[in-house]
């Protein structure tokens, strides 16, 4: 009986590790691909030592051929500051693509940008308060630039267009007027006839101080939508008809403001860098506008991008490691837990951390969901693969460019395996 009892609690035993065994996680570890071990190289040579933003000039100019490659025929292109907020990265950019056309989306970016760009054609990419308007001619640096021939206010509401049109008075000055229309975003912009027939109204009875320049109509809803909604072409062709539908409206009442000003092309703004291929064919649009696509965070990992490749790149030095899990108060799971679970065998603390972004190389690391983030000195957990060391780096891939590339100062640009520029960012202030 005894016998028999040692054996049953064995079978048991066996089983429940069998089981543990088969419920733990495969190890997710793994060192630098040669990509990231030739990144760190290069920044434990000539880096900061601080956390910096690695812009790989290579895979840029990679994107711009694809861009160039997949434009709709036909469709001027406009590149999109706030995604690309670096004057040395925009300069790149328009000379690939032989344009003049940015669009800005924050007010001393605005006037950065009408100091960097003299010959630049400036669309505002959201309405601003009458104030940031204001405040643009107010720091306007003396240049070549003209606003008046030069800068497109966005317009979504007529009470907007009579406050610009104040400040246009005040000032005795000309204001080029982009309406927004509402495709289908739902975010804002005109979506009623009533109003945007004002808005035409208001543009003809007030010609000294405003001036027509076109319409935008955002529509990256298409891609995003849930699939019962229908599928991104067809919900295309919905915005595409919606955006076909303000235009008539503008033939139909605003046809002197169509023929009025024929020094400059009037601009019919629309898609950006999920959607702008859908414009291939049949778009009622002359422009597009394009900014994240060149970098490709992840939030851009659709289809449509397989031809474009990650260029942007968190670099984080590791300051600590050590074997196990580390945790206060909770010592006795510092063996304990890699036995569970083989992707905590190593602990690390970074330089920096808790960025709109995930760990990209070492492959496996995560950060530690029970210690929480930190913007100071990120845990990350990792298997034994992964092989790092204090003054190694941990590489991150953001998830959105316009916010991650604000936060590190001047870039680290890399080409042809080498540090070759630091680019400073644009200020937000």
């Amino acid at each position: 009986m005894k016998r028999r009892r040692l054996l049953q609690v064995g079978a048991a035993g066996a089983l429940v590790a069998g089981g543990l065994a088969w419920l733990r996680p495969a190890d997710r570890s793994a060192p630098h691909t040669s990509y990231f071990s030739r990144l760190q190289r290069m920044l434990q040579h000539d880096g900061p030592g601080t956390a910096c933003l690695v812009l790989d000039l290579d895979r840029v100019n990679h994107n711009l051929i694809a861009l160039r490659d997949t434009m709709p025929p036909k469709m001027a292109y406009r590149v999109v500051a706030k995604s690309l907020p670096c004057t040395d990265l925009i300069q790149q950019v328009l000379a690939t693509m032989h344009s003049r056309r940015i669009m800005s989306f924050h007010q001393p970016f605005t006037n950065q940008l009408a100091q960097d760009f003299p010959d630049a054609d400036l669309l505002l990419g959201k309405p601003m308060p009458v104030d940031a308007a204001a405040a643009f001619y107010d720091r306007l640096r003396p240049s070549i630039f003209d606003p008046q021939m030069q800068l497109q206010w966005l317009i979504d509401t007529p009470d907007r267009l009579r406050a610009y049109r104040d400040l246009a008075r005040q000032l005795d000055v000309r204001m080029r007027i982009n309406i927004e229309i509402d495709v289908g975003l739902r975010r804002g912009g005109v979506s009623d006839d009533a109003s945007f027939i004002q808005l035409l109204r208001l543009l003809r009875d007030n010609s000294r101080h405003l001036r027509f320049a076109g319409l935008m109509g955002y529509d990256a809803h298409v891609m995003r939508m849930p699939a019962v909604f229908g599928s991104p072409e067809s919900l295309q062709q919905e915005a595409n008809a919606r955006y076909a539908h303000f235009l008539a409206l503008l033939r139909q009442y605003g046809s002197d403001l169509l023929t009025m000003n024929q020094d400059l092309p009037l601009v019919f703004n629309t898609a950006g860098s999920l959607n702008y291929q859908l414009h291939a064919t049949a778009s009622p649009a002359n422009e597009v506008a394009v900014g994240s696509a060149l970098v490709k965070p992840s939030d851009f990992d659709i289809d449509s991008l397989d031809a474009f490749q990650s260029a942007l790149y968190i670099a984080a030095p590791v300051l600590k490691t050590a074997s196990g899990l580390r945790l206060p108060g909770m010592e006795w799971a510092n063996h304990v837990a890699p036995l569970l679970n083989p992707n905590l065998a190593h602990t690390h603390f970074i330089y920096g951390g808790n960025w709109m972004a995930t760990p990209e190389s070492p492959a496996g690391l995560r950060p530690n969901r029970w210690y929480g983030r930190s913007s100071n000195q990120e845990m990350l957990n990792g298997g034994d693969a992964a092989r790092l060391r204090a003054g190694d780096y941990v590489f991150f891939r953001p998830t959105q460019s316009e916010a991650v590339m604000l936060q590190f100062g001047p870039l680290v640009v890399v080409q042809a395996g080498t540090i070759i520029d630091r680019w400073p960012v644009l200020s937000a202030r």
